[in-house]
């Protein structure tokens, strides 16, 4: 099982949604607020993104444990299908089928093709389109063109980056 590089999954979900430091609702409505114990249960510690990080390996140990072909994938495509269970949650990943497939069997410009014709792509173009780049090429260089100055500004904002 590739390890999960949470930093760069950070990263790219601040690139692309932006920062969110307050306690937000997730796709289903929940509230996500971690308690202290929790956070640091999970291994995070010392930063003003730890509620984010706890949700993101929360979701991405769940992914797993739902769909185990994720934890075969490379670290990219990994990253990306984290990303999407974040936005849409695993039901709604695991419902778009055609995709599931195409992961399962490595067909990565189906997979790519399957993620833009979705109903999730018209309600997330944007997220879509860099996420299917990802999903395609098993690349994140796509993330280098996605509002350079935004990003830098907020990494400097949440003290990422001096």
């Amino acid at each position: 099982m590739n390890a999960v590089d949470y930093g760069k999954l950070l990263e790219q979900l601040i690139r692309i949604e932006g920062a969110k430091l307050a306690p937000y609702r997730d796709a289903a409505g929940n509230l996500i607020v971690a308690p202290d114990h929790y956070v640091k249960r999970m291994g995070v510690t010392g930063t003003g993104m730890a509620v984010v990080e706890v949700d993101i390996r929360a979701v991405a140990h769940e992914l797993e444990a739902s769909w185990p072909t994720v934890g075969e994938l490379d670290a990219i495509r990994k990253r990306v299908l984290i990303h999407m269970t974040l936005n849409m949650g695993i039901r709604g990943l695991l419902a778009m089928l055609r995709f599931v497939s195409a992961v399962e069997c490595r067909v990565w410009d189906t997979a790519a093709d399957e993620m833009l014709i979705s109903q999730w792509a018209k309600q997330e173009p944007r997220r879509a389109n860099v996420l299917a780049a990802m999903i395609r090429t098993g690349r994140d260089d796509v993330l280098r063109v996605i509002q350079p100055e935004a990003y830098n500004q907020q990494q400097v904002q949440l003290g990422l980056r001096t």
